[in-house]
């Protein structure tokens, strides 16, 4: 199906998924090669155990985090983190 026609090319939507397997204990950081996505949604599919995620940004922004539709309030800034 074309969702895009600019008069002479014809274009598509195309929604990217990048799955993986990880262990569920432990602190992850994930480095993009390129600009970061606008929107980006992580999904952890297992029945036990936990994970931390770092996406360092290129630029100082604001960013916000949801769960389940739900904004989870970000937590105290920590300088000993780094």
């Amino acid at each position: 199906m074309d969702h895009a026609w600019d008069g002479f090319y014809t274009g598509q939507l195309h929604k990217s998924m990048f799955s993986s397997f990880i262990e569920t204990t432990g602190n992850w950081t994930l480095t993009y090669t390129g600009t970061p996505f606008k929107n980006m949604r992580y999904a952890l599919k297992s029945d036990q155990g936990q994970i931390k995620v770092k996406v360092p940004y290129w630029n100082a922004g604001a960013y916000g985090v949801k769960v389940n539709n739900k904004v989870i309030a970000p937590t105290p800034w920590d300088t000993s983190l780094g």
